[in-house]
């Protein structure tokens, strides 16, 4: 047979015996509940309740004579629940309760308390764990709920409860330190590098409004062109339904397309950064928070940001102090982060200064759920950095961007990069748009056609990270 669990969960205001407004009231003596509740004792293999829930269920005015009444008809372990103090796990077969260590913290917010308990402690009862394990688990998981806002968001996983077991004597700030915010923020979002995106990326701006001065011809140009090149991105989406497609515009010149596409079934990102500017300055002059909480919960956001370990120091302190701005908003809003690290001109650029750039970033608690980085024409560049990435995180993902480099050229970079099990895909624009805005742009090219230009190319980068392998051992 399976196992019957009961969560006594009792709630006088849901049985008429307080006022409708009076939700708070945890216990009302009531013969009628106790009648209601002890037929289904017999039946059960584990009992839970507070203090107050198993007097109602027991049915006697004291907790040790309702948990004696309790035992006289069933053999049910029964777990009570002591809040602050933790737990106490009664057994048949024991004459003392079995108890676990609590986690005495300052609570902010009760709600869902029991619920995280009790799965705190079925995570370790469904699989066999002896029971001071289940206790400690439910004790912890009680207590991480308590210290966060919400109930169901608040909610950690096992791995974050495994970190507050093994780091809350030895780290007194363990609660708010930022693994465990990493850790949380992971369960929510997921990890990252098991969320494949193939993104086209057509956010630039700058180069767009460079281009229309060159050829002397009006902006309005650029919306029009990435209207066609979201046609070709439809046309893609629609033939390939299991793929994790995305888009990445910004909404200067690609408003209409982020309206269009908050409800699309795809993934949708939006830069943050104003184009072209450095120290990175951003897209709105409201706050950051109050801008980015009115746009789509799934929308991931990406920013652009020049970084070397060369810089000079100042230029260094500010780039990171913006980007932590960042984070931050991001982390209380929830949304995922990609990094574009760009190593500026003038600097050097290979594997080992990108690597040190990482760790640089790492370093100062900086942590995107996704790096967009450009590939490297030698495996042992990308083995470089990907080790630094092993080092501070290893469940981050890899976006590679493309540089404008020809269809052909991505062959070798995609062999290399899906090497690592940090990559997840790519987010190409210049090598995909670029030769068909030009076309258009001159007038060479009719509108009616971009659309299946830009699908064509789109299609064959994904076909060519399909079917890139990963180098022979």
């Amino acid at each position: 047979g399976c196992a019957v669990i009961l969560d006594i969960d009792y709630r006088p205001v849901l049985w008429g015996l307080t006022a409708a407004g009076d939700g708070e009231s945890r216990f009302v003596a009531s013969a009628s509940v106790t009648g209601v509740l002890q037929p289904l004792l017999p039946d059960l293999d584990l009992i839970i309740g507070t203090e107050e829930e198993v007097m109602i269920a027991g049915g006697k005015a004291a907790l040790e004579d309702s948990l004696e009444a309790i035992r006289k008809i069933s053999a049910a372990t029964i777990v009570l629940k002591r809040g602050a103090l933790g737990c106490e796990v009664f057994t048949p077969a024991a004459a003392e309760s079995i108890k676990a260590r609590p986690f005495p913290i300052e609570v902010l917010n009760i709600l869902g308390a029991g619920d995280a308990f009790a799965s705190g402690f079925l995570r370790g009862w469904l699989r066999g764990e002896r029971l001071e394990t289940c206790a400690l688990w439910g004790n912890a998981n009680g207590a991480l709920t308590v210290t966060r806002h919400g109930c169901s968001p608040a909610m950690a996983s096992f791995t974050e409860l495994q970190h507050l077991i093994e780091n809350f004597d030895r780290d007194p700030k363990v609660l708010a330190s930022p693994s465990l915010l990493r850790l949380h923020q992971r369960t929510v979002l997921g990890m990252p590098r098991n969320q494949p995106l193939k993104v086209l990326a057509f956010d630039h701006r700058r180069l767009f409004e460079e281009s229309c001065s060159l050829q002397e011809i009006s902006t309005t140009q650029i919306s029009k062109f990435k209207q066609l090149v979201f046609e070709g991105f439809k046309q893609v989406n629609k033939e390939n339904p299991e793929e994790a497609l995305a888009l990445l515009v910004d909404p200067e010149f690609g408003g209409s397309i982020l309206q269009e596409s908050a409800y699309g079934g795809y993934h949708v990102g939006m830069p943050i950064e104003r184009s072209g500017s450095f120290p990175v300055e951003w897209l709105t002059e409201k706050n950051l928070y109050e801008y980015l909480v009115q746009c789509p919960s799934t929308w991931f956001v990406k920013v652009l940001w020049n970084y070397h370990p060369h810089l000079e120091a100042t230029h260094k302190l500010e780039q990171l102090a913006r980007l932590r701005k960042l984070q931050s908003v991001c982390d209380a809003l929830e949304r995922r982060l990609m990094l574009e690290m760009i190593l500026p001109e003038g600097l050097r650029k290979d594997g080992g200064m990108l690597a040190k750039a990482i760790e640089e970033v790492y370093e100062h608690q900086l942590f995107p759920h996704w790096w967009k980085l450009n590939p490297t024409d030698t495996q042992a560049e990308w083995d470089q950095f990907t080790a630094m990435l092993d080092r501070y995180d290893p469940e981050v993902g890899v976006i590679v961007l493309g540089n404008n480099a020809p269809l052909k050229q991505f062959e070798q970079w995609f062999r290399i990069v899906r090497s690592t099990p940090h990559a997840c895909g790519f987010a190409i624009g210049r090598s995909i748009f670029w030769e068909p805005w030009l076309d258009f742009s001159s007038g060479t090219v009719e509108a009616q056609a971009i659309p299946g230009l830009i699908a064509e190319r789109y299609q064959q980068m994904i076909d060519l990270w399909q079917h890139s392998q990963t180098p022979p051992a």
